[in-house]
């Protein structure tokens, strides 16, 4: 698959892996159009499947802003069958962040508001800098959040700060998201991408197979019963035994020396 040709956004990767994806639209706070969601959408399918790329970490051009959100004026004339029935690269992208087995950062540098707020919410791990503020403003134009907030923002900082938030607005900046877990880390403005790839770092240094079948057992804690989801866990389990990474990763502790797993 080739490398997909972005405008808007930015698409670079790392000798070791680490591809950095940079929303760069600064001039309207990095707000994202149809056309910077269908390069978007592209680019999530393009590092899940490259095996080259281990991990994925998303940010905004610029101080000021993460993603200010979508595109207003793609809103006004919006048909409400076309928003259930129509393909949504917004919608998928969003989706492919969460469920890729390959792990996911958002580096949130300002502005997380509407989609950006979304897009962050879907990823596994999220930090902010000190500058980083988060809202769901949608209520304010007769809308509500469309691509998973009101579901991810209630199982990520609990029922009571979700509905605050998205049925008032209100915005929260790092130090209100640090407390609730909404990002899991805060740093100055300055050391972002840094901190944000050293956390990549440590997590590709781990088992692919691993990470992918942890990722699986970790998103099914809140969506299905405690017997079912330890039965996932334990399958999981059996799965990641029988592969070249365990196999690897146990002659390498025993050994003493750092693994090199094949992610198989």
């Amino acid at each position: 698959m080739n490398i997909p040709n972005c405008k808007s956004l930015i698409f670079e990767v790392s000798n070791d892996g680490t591809a950095v994806v940079t929303i760069n639209r600064p001039e309207v706070r990095n707000a994202m159009n149809d056309s910077a969601w269908s390069e978007l959408d592209d680019i999530t399918k393009y590092v899940e499947e490259n095996p080259d790329i281990r991990a994925l970490i998303i940010t905004g051009a610029g101080e000021k802003a993460f993603v200010a959100g979508a595109d207003i004026h793609a809103l006004k004339d919006k048909a409400p069958v076309a928003s259930l029935m129509n393909y949504n690269p917004a919608r998928h992208a969003v989706q492919k962040l969460e469920s890729m087995p390959k792990p996911t950062i958002a580096a949130v540098n300002g502005y997380a508001f509407g989609g950006g707020c979304e897009i962050a919410l879907a990823c596994d791990i999220r930090i902010g800098s000190e500058k980083a503020k988060f809202a769901l403003p949608e209520t304010g134009i007769g809308v509500i959040p469309a691509l998973g907030g009101t579901q991810r923002l209630a199982k990520c900082v609990g029922m009571g700060v979700a509905k605050d938030m998205i049925l008032s607005g209100r915005v929260i900046d790092a130090t209100e998201a640090l407390r609730c877990g909404l990002i899991t880390y805060r740093c100055k403005p300055e050391d972002l991408i840094d901190e944000a790839k050293q956390i990549a770092s440590r997590i590709i240094r781990r088992s692919p197979i691993a990470i992918a079948l942890a990722k699986t057992a970790l998103g099914e804690a809140f969506n299905t019963a405690i017997q079912s989801g330890l039965a996932i866990e334990q399958l999981s389990f059996a799965v990641a035994t029988a592969s070249e990474d365990k196999k690897e990763g146990v002659e390498a502790f025993l050994e003493k020396r750092p693994a090199v797993f094949p992610g198989a």
